[in-house]
């Protein structure tokens, strides 16, 4: 079972253009756009190893609504399970505090994208009321996303004696360099 989280931050907008024109009852709208966007992504992630049937009746009655602690909160946040367990915490959220693989990644965002539309419709208007309908229309959308990583990955250890998992960089268990911008 995973869960992953994220949230993109930053960014702008591009440029938009569009137009119409009327002849009788018939319209034409054109329109378009492009632009590129720069944002940061934080993503966070809980994986638990669920082939232990005690382990996968936990999680699933915790899902499900089943037994002494049901579902009665939100999904926990992979970064939330590194902190010590309230004392009325449910089973599930004791599993992935004891045995859930977490990790913290951060990466730049670039999109580049572009899009244009065409529609022509058919419409008749008399004062402050109007019919019309759609005779053919058209959206074309292009999107290219690049993400690099930056910072340093994160990963939670093993619990300490005080309940917390803290968190190591993955250089600490690769003995590589970290990625540097």
């Amino acid at each position: 079972m995973k869960i992953t989280t994220s949230q993109e931050s930053g960014g702008n907008e591009g440029a938009s253009f569009g137009g119409g024109a009327n002849a009788g009852p018939v319209t034409i709208d054109v329109g378009g756009g492009g632009g590129e966007t720069e944002s940061d992504l934080h993503t966070e992630a809980a994986e638990l190893d669920l082939s232990d049937a005690k382990d996968s009746t936990t999680a699933e009655d915790w899902l499900r609504g089943r037994g002494s602690n049901p579902a009665d909160e939100a999904m926990p946040s992979p970064s939330s399970t590194a902190e010590p367990p309230a004392r009325d915490a449910s089973a599930f959220r004791r599993l992935l505090h004891d045995k859930g693989q977490l990790q913290r990644l951060d990466y730049e965002v670039n999109t580049d994208w572009w899009n244009a539309s065409l529609g022509i419709g058919f419409g008749l208007s008399a004062g402050q009321f109007s019919i019309g309908f759609k005779l053919f229309g058209i959206d074309i959308t292009h999107e290219h996303r690049q993400q690099t990583l930056t910072g340093n990955p994160t990963y939670a250890g093993a619990p300490g004696p005080d309940g917390m998992r803290p968190w190591k960089d993955f250089t600490n268990c690769s003995r590589t360099k970290p990625i540097t911008s």
